[in-house]
Parts: C-alpha cells; structure tokens; sequence
C-alpha cells in the first residue's frame, strides 16, 4: 500500500512528538490495514438506519463498544501488546 510510504510524512507534518512517534505509526498502519472491515461495518450501519432500524444499528454500535474494551485490556493489560494490541482490538471489534 503506497499510503505506508505517507504516514511518516503526515506524522511530521502534525508535529507529532517524539516521543509517541513510534507508537503513533504503528497505530496507523494496523488500523489502516482494518479499514475495509471499518467502511463494511459503517455501510452496513447506514443501511440499518436508512431502512428505520435504528435499534439494531446501536446494538451493533455498543457491541462494537464493549468488544472492543475487553480486547483491550486482554491485549495490553494481559498479552502486552501495547499499542499494537490497542490497534488490534480496534480493528476486530
């Protein structure tokens, strides 16, 4: 993916800290990897809306929400994947 080769160049340009830097790209590039399943979920969100069902779209919503807290702390607190694994639990919920 050509946009791997741009996210150091946006990091700098947002004048990211050093500090976090590493951590910020790692970040990115998981999530980016992810965002086919992200834009799925999103689409299929809308639809539920648009078709009046707006009860489903939160549930999913708030499934989503709750996943994706117990995989963070499974991933971080117990695995210690770090951000990494915060990227990961992101991606999956």
């Amino acid at each position: 993916m050509s946009v791997y080769f741009v996210l150091p160049w946006v990091l700098k340009i947002l004048k990211t800290p050093d500090i976090i830097y590493k951590d910020a790209l790692i970040y990115l590039k998981i999530v980016l990897l992810g965002i086919p399943a992200i834009a799925y979920y999103n689409i299929l969100s809308g639809i539920l809306r648009r078709l009046g069902d707006f009860a489903s779209a939160l549930f999913y919503l708030i499934l989503s929400t709750v996943i994706n807290i117990i995989l963070d702390l499974i991933f971080v607190k117990y695995l210690y994947w770090g951000v990494a694994g915060v990227a990961i639990a992101t991606v999956v919920a």
